[in-house]
């Protein structure tokens, strides 16, 4: 039994290692975002002999998952459809929405079954399940690199675009590494004196360190300050050891964001870019060449991107031209339109309705101007908004993030209204508990942060559903807090 014991929680943490932090990988018909629901098999395995899933539980779940498909799905029916009832279930049964919305509210039903009863085990081991990730991606990295020739000496700190805009390796972007990035990165300093004594997986660690900062973006520099400050505000206990670290982190990552700031003005930024290391078109060729894939098709991005400063000042600017910024800008638009005009939301998996009525009240001028962007972007058009305070806005993001907005917060409130900023408060309020586990704040509270407010990629990945869930449940149900508190790592 005790074998088993150990294989089955190994396994576990294993699986939802792979689910939060690989979640946009996939082997065939196989994705990695769901693996972790593997595991209700050991749960009815087990309930045979405790009886852990209990009627009330499963009532409560069925009742909340019903609750979501009915609301969602007639709130599609009264509000985005022109159809008869019967009419509007046939067009929906052959385009395979039914199905389509059922199979992802069961996700969310089987996974708060599946939290619920491991939510302790997976809080005890939030550090061992980072280390099976930060040791599986740096050899997967490693042999990456040797496969191709040593691409990674030709595209980490010299690349602005990032080493997974050229290689989609194990990334498809570069933004999506650096959401769970970060709080791998916090959980890393905030226990260096665990990892200390732990020489092979501290190196690991280290290598997992200098690869970030070699694809550092607004993306990573956002995360990384904003996740700094949480654990100061929320956190009283921090090591110094941990604060020095951080304190340098915070000065290198400032030195990086503001590197153009500091280099000598006798050259134009073109020609400092020329004979530094910032030459993406050199970049592009080599990577090109490096890659054994089959790359036909992929249209390289010439030339060097906005920087940072000026990209995060766009956001304030009264014309905003840089199309991920306009993108951000017009998801809050969205939120505060939707709360306003439905304040219970517009349901699950409707954002997309909403969004094309919306999209289609505006008033677009497509022949006032096009844009010529420092980023080679060419959007044509501008958005006219009635509301004076929304700058203007390129016309072509109205084709971009249509079923999740930039950023989950914009999602959440769009689809569940109120109760999804009653959540947000009660999160809010949950970081500063004294009962809540340190790791859980350094580690999941960041990481939901991150997909809320600077990049989102859809509750599904990223661990954003499985940390919420186990979030929420610990709000719901507090877990007790342990006087002597050792956390667990890969040895």
């Amino acid at each position: 039994m005790n074998k088993y014991n150990f294989f089955k929680n190994e396994i576990i943490l294993i699986l939802f290692s792979l689910s939060i932090f690989f979640s946009f990988v996939s082997i065939s018909f196989l994705e990695f975002r769901f693996l972790y629901l593997f595991t209700i098999f050991f749960l009815i395995y087990e309930n045979f002999y405790s009886k852990k899933i209990t009627i009330i539980n499963l009532v409560i779940t069925i009742l909340i998952v019903t609750a979501l498909f009915c609301y969602s799905y007639f709130f599609r029916f009264i509000n985005f459809n022109d159809l008869q009832f019967l009419d509007f279930i046939n067009d929906e049964y052959k385009k395979n929405n039914i199905l389509h919305l059922f199979i992802e509210i069961f996700i969310i039903g089987l996974s708060i079954i599946i939290i619920f009863f491991y939510k302790c085990f997976l809080i005890e081991n939030l550090i061992k399940i980072i280390d099976y990730f930060v040791v599986l991606f740096v050899l997967l990295i490693l042999f990456y690199n040797y496969s191709n020739s040593g691409i990674l000496f030709d595209l980490l700190y010299k690349c602005d675009l990032g080493f997974f805009y050229y290689t989609k390796h194990p990334f498809k972007e570069t933004s999506h590494f650096q959401i769970i990035a970060v709080p791998i990165i916090l959980s890393f300093i905030f226990n260096i004196n665990i990892y200390k004594k732990k020489k092979i997986i501290f190196i690991f660690y280290i290598l997992f360190l200098i690869f970030t900062f070699g694809n550092f973006n607004l993306t990573f520099y956002l995360s990384l300050m904003s996740g700094i400050f949480i654990i100061f505000l929320t956190n009283n206990n921090i090591s110094v050891a941990s604060k020095y670290i951080f304190l340098i982190l915070l000065i290198v990552s400032n030195m990086f964001f503001f590197r153009e700031s500091i280099l000598p003005n006798d050259k134009s930024l073109d020609v400092i870019i020329e004979e530094k290391f910032l030459n993406t078109d050199s970049c592009a060729s080599k990577a090109s060449l490096k890659i054994q894939k089959n790359i036909s098709g992929h249209d390289y991005f010439q030339g060097f991107t906005i920087n940072g400063p000026k990209k995060l000042n766009n956001i304030f600017s009264k014309d905003i031209k840089n199309l991920s910024i306009g993108v951000y800008v017009y998801s809050i638009y969205v939120a505060k339109k939707s709360i306003v005009q439905n304040p219970f939301g517009v349901g699950y998996k409707n954002y997309i309705y909403y969004r094309n009525v919306l999209d289609n009240s505006l008033e677009v001028d497509w022949k006032k101007t096009k844009y010529e962007t420092e980023d080679g972007l060419q959007p044509a058009g501008k958005i006219k908004f009635k509301e004076k305070y929304i700058p203007s806005l390129p016309a072509v993001i109205l084709n971009l993030n249509l079923h999740s907005g930039s950023n989950n917060f914009s999602k959440l409130i769009v689809e569940f209204g109120l109760l999804g900023l009653l959540t947000l408060l009660a999160i809010f309020i949950f970081c500063f508990s004294n009962r809540v586990d340190q790791q859980v704040k350094i580690t999941l509270i960041p990481l939901i942060f991150i997909q809320l407010f600077i990049r989102g990629t859809g509750f599904y990945n990223s661990g954003f559903l499985i940390s919420l869930i186990i979030i929420l449940l610990i709000i719901i149900r507090p877990i007790p807090k342990k006087n002597k508190y050792e956390n667990k790592n890969v040895k």
